[in-house]
């Protein structure tokens, strides 16, 4: 009995807290998302290996944005210099989250 509580709060909780700030756009498959990630991280370890460790974060946030702001049908449609305008908008806002320095430490 007391497992099957823990368990039906653990549910309600999830529900009741559940991270409603992103939407994203559903047309994004698997393979799709997966590469995009794997292009980032790769970026990301040839251009500043020291920042590998949070890397993967900073292709999280940027996939989270992307697939929020671009469908992938939008994407495939964009001429490559609006591709790339939108990936370094995003990118360098993500990596700015990610690394950014407490005020208080400087």
């Amino acid at each position: 009995m007391r497992i099957l509580i823990i368990g039906l709060s653990l549910v309600i909780a999830s529900l009741l807290f559940a991270d409603e700030g992103h939407k994203f756009r559903g047309d994004y498959g698997v393979q799709e998302i997966r590469s995009m990630w794997f292009v980032c991280h790769n970026s990301i370890r040839n251009r500043s290996p020291q920042n590998l460790p949070l890397g993967w974060q900073v292709c999280d946030c940027f996939l989270d944005s992307l697939r929020g702001e671009v469908s992938f049908k939008e994407w495939q449609q964009m001429s490559e210099k609006e591709q790339y305008d939108t990936t370094y908008r995003i990118y360098t806002a993500c990596f700015q989250v990610v690394f950014r320095t407490p005020k208080d430490s400087v």
